[in-house]
């Protein structure tokens, strides 16, 4: 079944197709240089050259690959009772957010008026980094929020159960767009929540 960035499930999901592609893309560089020694007798030929060429996305592909081998999958059950708790709010699970030296992985994240609030339930993801990254990330694009990240769950749950919700209405299904508007302009933001989310979307894997 597909999965969708923001989705449970997805890292998983496109952890196989990411592999299974790189391996294609080198399945058909060492085909082609094959190929070519094979008829002309030499490495000296055009296959060659389209073979090395070849390397190129399937080097891309490899380190795509490498790091979805390296991102971490979220517990089903976390993941379960976190969505009971949010109703019909927009939250975006199992996300795997990248940096230039650092990679923080979250369960679950969603946005409320101006503060951004995530809940991780892995010891490596240092919180402080991921909340700063956050946040440069979103002042980079015109958005000053404040960011909690939290280790705790029931604290996150308190959260979601309490908040006075000014995004409220807005159904799960709304991570498609979220996923597809990625290229918005300041002047076409109609939902800053959604704004917002999309940002944090778009830095992860």
């Amino acid at each position: 079944m597909k999965k969708k960035k923001g989705e449970y499930g997805y890292i998983p999901y496109r952890r196989k197709q990411v592999i299974i592609r790189t391996i294609i893309y080198f399945a058909i560089s060492f085909v082609l240089f094959a190929a070519g020694y094979i008829v002309t007798g030499t490495n000296a030929n055009i296959l060659t050259i389209v073979a090395v060429l070849g390397m190129l996305p399937s080097s891309k592909s490899m380190v795509e690959a490498i790091m979805f081998i390296k991102a971490r999958e979220s517990s089903k059950d976390i993941v379960n009772i976190i969505a009971s708790a949010a109703s019909d709010r927009l939250i975006a699970y199992e996300l795997f957010l990248t940096a230039y030296s650092k990679n923080f992985p979250l369960t679950a994240v969603t946005v409320s008026g101006n503060t951004v609030y995530a809940y991780s339930e892995h010891e490596n993801c240092e919180l402080d980094a991921a909340s700063k990254h956050i946040k440069d990330i979103l002042n980079q694009n015109q958005l000053t929020c404040d960011v909690q990240i939290s280790r705790d769950l029931d604290s996150f749950l308190a959260i979601l159960a309490n908040w006075e919700d000014t995004d409220a209405g807005l159904e799960s299904d709304s991570l498609e767009q979220v996923s597809a508007d990625s290229k918005a302009t300041q002047n076409e933001r109609k939902n800053p929540a959604e704004e917002i989310l999309k940002i944090i979307m778009a830095i992860s894997l």
